[in-house]
């Protein structure tokens, strides 16, 4: 692919006050919106912010944003996915009103150099060279990054000498926590959802002969308590697979063993032509159930969700994906509770790797006060 330099139409002038409008932070939010400031005063190169899922990471990193555009610099919002740079463009337009937005993917096949805030996909960044002030790859252990370390490199290209950036995730590989600890990369923890509710602990349980039963049709008593349990509270599930044709094996168990529950069960992979359809509709309650694979990991919110997954013994479900998976559940702060089941024929060492870094992120949160339980308690 061809990478063409385009220099900008000219300098930019306005007013040195940039609007924005930020929505009520958290003080685990806020703690987190101070660090990062103060990192980007400091004139540090790299931040590594670990907020755990649901914790309104993209409104955290706003001040930020603002105190660069006021200094005249460019701030590009990296992602991975095309949806997500949608979706994060429209909330940077409403935050920051008076401010021009690019946004940048396959779909929209333009560059607009001289916009001072631009969000892009991975891919549609490497077209940007020496440009930003400020870059922050949002998921940044996500695909493709996560697959070829030269991305970062083709990201590093898109500053200006000086330039920073912030890396935000969920779920941080091991090498990039031993360089924290080492003190060669600064770093932010936010333990805690906006909602100041702590992440639901997934329980783990065995199924001795977990995918016979199912070919065979036989009962699997734990995942039928769990489906019992997901109706009688008129919620919704995902019920998670390692393989695209396990879809319709659990498709066909549910018919089976539970044919009052077929209407409401749907079935999302990437290669189901009608994935966005049947999506849409669980995400409208028009479906109660939903059987995918790990496609669906991330960036996807439903009210009153449970999780169960099926052979999470596999090893496509490694740590990250099951703490990520973990994360669909207890989002919303009307509804902040919620189950997550694994269900295995062997434990695993991610299993037991999620759980632990699940229990130690609600700890931390508790001893800093920031569970909105506990500390309204202790106030009244």
């Amino acid at each position: 692919m061809p990478l063409v330099l385009v220099e900008p139409l000219g300098t930019r002038t306005g007013e040195p006050k940039v609007e924005m409008r930020l929505p009520a932070l958290s003080l685990a939010q806020q703690d987190a919106v101070e660090k990062c400031l103060n990192w980007l005063e400091e004139e540090r190169e790299m931040l590594l912010v670990w907020a755990v899922t649901g914790s309104g990471k993209t409104e955290m990193m706003f001040p930020a944003i603002r105190k660069v555009l006021e200094q005249k610099g460019r701030v590009v919002w990296i992602s991975p996915r095309r949806e997500v740079v949608t979706e994060v463009a429209r909330r940077m337009r409403r935050a920051f009103p008076g401010t021009e937005v690019a946004e940048v993917h396959g779909e929209t096949g333009e560059i607009r150099e001289n916009r001072p805030l631009t969000v892009a996909t991975v891919q549609q960044s490497l077209r940007y060279y020496r440009r930003f002030r400020l870059a922050v790859v949002d998921e940044a252990d996500a695909f493709p990054l996560r697959e070829d370390s030269r991305w970062f490199s083709g990201i590093r290209r898109t500053l200006i000498d000086g330039g920073q950036q912030v890396y935000l995730t969920a779920t941080p590989p091991s090498s990039w926590k031993r360089r924290v600890r080492r003190g060669k990369v600064d770093s932010v923890t936010v333990p805690v959802r906006f909602h100041g509710h702590p992440l639901p602990v997934p329980k783990r349980y065995r199924v001795g002969g977990l995918w016979r039963k199912l070919k065979r049709g036989a009962s699997v008593p734990r995942l039928e308590s769990f489906l019992e349990g997901v109706s009688a509270e008129k919620g919704q599930a995902f019920l998670f697979v390692p393989r695209i044709s396990d879809t319709n094996l659990v498709l066909d168990w549910v018919g089976l063993r539970m044919p009052g529950l077929k209407p409401v069960v749907g079935v999302a992979t990437g290669k189901h032509e009608q994935r966005r359809d049947t999506i849409r509709a669980f995400m409208e309650g028009g479906l109660r159930i939903l059987v995918t694979t790990t496609i669906l990991e991330r960036g996807v919110t439903v009210p009153r969700c449970h999780v169960l997954v099926v052979g999470a013994d596999h090893p496509v479900f490694d740590r990250a994906a099951l703490i990520q998976i973990a994360g669909r559940v207890g989002r919303d702060p009307a509804w902040p509770r919620g189950e997550v089941w694994f269900l295995s024929m062997v434990s695993t060492e991610a299993q037991t790797g999620a759980i632990r870094e699940i229990r130690s992120l609600n700890r931390y949160a508790e001893k800093r006060g920031y569970l909105s339980a506990k500390r309204n308690a202790t106030e009244s």
